[in-house]
Order: structure tokens, then C-alpha cells, then sequence
């Protein structure tokens, strides 16, 4: 008769959670050193692309839901270590603003209403005030004269900011 005795694996560590923008990340499990480790997908929608690879990649992260991923290192008979993480992928906007301006005095600059998130004005360069700068829509007074006014329309969603460059010049 033998007896083998298994050693406990190594304790479980999957990384810190995530929030991203894009459809795919990087997982940041700890490296067994004894037994081997395995990534599951516990909730929510993505594709593990070597489930046996600490820091193997994710995609088709799914959007607006938590998606939440387990590692567990084995050996043996011995009980299994498990932790996990999570990934929220925050959607980005389309974005859009309308044509360049040459004016004379004041005028409106149009950019699209957020289908989520939020929305902001800002003066990148040249002078002008920006009547509601949270309205996709909003007035422009005081544009500065003879130099080319820069303004910027970005949508935010947690990590996904997106931006467009709106010129208006004067006339």
C-alpha cells in the first residue's frame, strides 16, 4: 500500500476588477505555483481565450452588465482555491457635430443629444463664452475676432469619453 499526499494549491488571487471601454482586456490572475489554475466565466458575456493562462485575454465583453470571472488553481484531492473579479464595459457614444461656422456676431453650435452619459462645451482655443456649455445645443457669444475659435463637443460614459473639434471663425 503507498500513500501520496497532495500539497494545497496555491491561494487564488484573480486581479483586480476592471472597468474598460473596449471589447477586450487582459486578465490579471496570479501564477500557480503549486497546481494549476483555470478562469470561468461565472456571469454577464465574454470569451476566455486560454482559460489556462494567468493573464490570458477577454473578449466579446458584454456591455452594461457585470461580467464576472473566476480563478481557481487545483491540485489533487485537495481543496480547489477560487476568487473572483469583475468587468464592467461602459459604452462608448456616436459623436457628432454640425459644420464649421464663419459668423459675424454670436451663434449656436449643435451637437448630438448623449444616448448615454453625459455631454460638454469646452473652449480648446481662441476666445468665446459658452452660454450652457451641458446642452448639446447652446449659444456662443464673445467669439474672439480674427483667429480661429476651437470648440470641443465630449460625451463621457465612465471610461469612454469621446470628443469632436467645431471651429468657428469669424467672418
Amino acid at each position: 500500500m503507498s500513500i501520496q499526499r497532495d500539497d494545497n494549491p496555491t491561494p487564488s488571487v484573480a486581479g483586480p476588477n476592471q472597468t474598460i471601454c473596449a471589447t477586450a482586456t487582459v486578465l490579471a490572475g496570479n501564477t500557480p505555483v503549486i497546481g494549476t489554475g483555470l478562469w470561468t466565466l461565472v456571469s454577464g458575456g465574454a470569451t476566455i481565450t486560454t482559460p489556462t493562462l494567468e493573464t490570458t485575454g477577454v473578449t466579446a465583453v458584454s456591455i452594461a452588465t457585470s461580467n464576472i470571472l473566476q480563478w481557481t488553481i487545483s491540485n489533487g484531492v485537495c481543496p480547489s482555491s477560487s476568487s473572483t473579479m469583475s468587468i464592467q464595459r461602459d459604452d462608448a457614444n456616436r459623436i457628432v457635430a454640425g459644420p464649421n461656422q464663419t459668423i459675424c456676431a454670436t451663434t449656436t453650435v449643435p451637437g448630438n443629444t448623449p444616448v448615454i452619459g453625459t455631454g460638454l462645451w469646452t473652449l480648446v482655443s481662441g476666445g468665446a463664452t459658452i452660454t450652457t456649455p451641458t446642452l448639446e445645443t447652446t449659444g456662443v457669444t464673445a467669439v474672439s475676432i480674427a483667429t480661429s475659435n476651437i470648440l470641443q463637443w465630449t460625451i463621457s460614459n465612465g471610461v469612454c469619453p469621446r470628443f469632436v473639434i467645431y471651429n468657428v471663425d469669424p467672418a
